[in-house]
């Protein structure tokens, strides 16, 4: 369980780690990874180590000399003043060899606590110490006391100096936040401990869901803003061409909606209003040049396709039949016959 550990990579930008040399760059990066550190980034972690780490020769006349980016020092085992360096900057808490890193559960958070409860082991085996309490304290503060359980489970009773009793109290000390797993059984008792009750999702699910669900509300709120505009800006087309007033309400939006959600275009409404316009205009059908007309869904298409056709021709004015009839109108009265259908 303590084989991978997370690195967030914007650590290359961090202005603090930035001024670092060389040396202290590999420094803070083995403190990371290094085996003996535990799952929750505290460990025995002696200055002579990190010397080993880091390759620092100690055995001429006095001088180490960094490997990495060749800095001399008459200091021997250079690491400590590393380590200090680091403590004075408050990236770590350090008693003696005793070694934990601030944030490293601010990035590497158990996932839930069965995850947890495997790390109690290694824990049990760090000293007592009173900076446990002061990492309790950063971290509440820090993580707003989230998870309630890893706080509970681990951190405080390390706080209070309790870290024999880590692995024997574990599900006890949680008990008040999740149930023990299913098989888990007392002695003395026949029947198994009730599983769970709430499923545990992962750190990164739940900051992916969440990643996932704002950018398909932003996604909502940009496709209803531009349909919004471009359906207004139909309306006040409409207005322009057949002398009509036409406010921006939800019924006349409608069905202009409607047809711009499934890919037609505003040029194409307003195609199909300079159509409509041609032929009603100055007849009895002239008071149907409405939203709910041009638009319906059951005739829209065909209309833009006329609309299209009668464009493309030069867009000529109507003309009538055999007897007199201006098609426009015959046209009209069979739209208009729609209507009462469908309604």
């Amino acid at each position: 369980m303590a084989r991978y550990r997370k690195i967030d990579p914007r650590i290359w930008g961090d202005e603090r780690f930035a001024t670092f040399s060389a040396t202290q760059k590999l420094a803070w990066i083995g403190l990371l990874t290094h085996p003996v550190m535990t799952p929750m980034g505290a460990g025995i972690f002696p200055s002579s180590l990190l010397d080993s780490l880091i390759g620092y020769d100690t055995t001429c006349g006095g001088i180490t000399v960094c490997p990495v980016c060749l800095e001399e020092t008459d200091v021997r085992g250079s690491s400590d003043a590393i380590l200090e360096g680091f403590k004075e900057a408050s990236l770590i808490l350090r008693d003696n060899d005793l070694v934990i890193v601030k944030n490293f559960l601010v990035y590497n958070r158990p996932d839930n606590p069965n995850q947890l409860s495997g790390w109690i082991e290694w824990c049990e085996e760090l000293p007592r110490s009173s900076i446990f309490a002061a990492l309790e304290e950063y971290l509440h503060d820090t993580l707003e006391g989230h998870p309630p359980w890893l706080f509970a489970g681990l951190l405080k009773p390390l706080s209070e100096q309790r870290n024999k009793t880590l692995k024997a109290r574990y599900w006890d000390r949680i008990s008040e936040y999740v149930d023990r797993p299913q098989g888990r059984i007392k002695k003395g008792t026949k029947e198994g401990i009730k599983e769970p009750s709430k499923v545990v999702r992962t750190n990164q699910e739940q900051e992916l869901e969440q990643e996932l669900e704002k950018e398909k509300e932003q996604d909502k709120e940009s496709s209803k803003d531009k349909y919004s505009i471009e359906t207004d800006s139909v309306i006040d087309y409409l207005n322009e061409k057949a002398s009509s007033s036409f406010r921006h309400s939800a019924a006349s939006r409608k069905n202009i909606g409607g047809r711009l959600t499934e890919s037609f275009t505003s040029d194409d409404c307003k195609l199909v209003i300079d159509f409509k316009c041609s032929e009603w205009t100055g007849t009895d059908f002239d008071k149907y040049l409405t939203p709910e007309t041009l638009f319906r869904p059951s005739k829209f298409e065909n209309n833009l396709n006329a609309a299209k056709k009668w464009d493309a021709s030069g867009r000529k004015k109507p003309s009538s039949n055999g007897n007199g009839t201006n098609r426009a109108l015959t046209r009209g009265a069979e739209e208009f016959a729609d209507v009462f259908e469908e309604s």
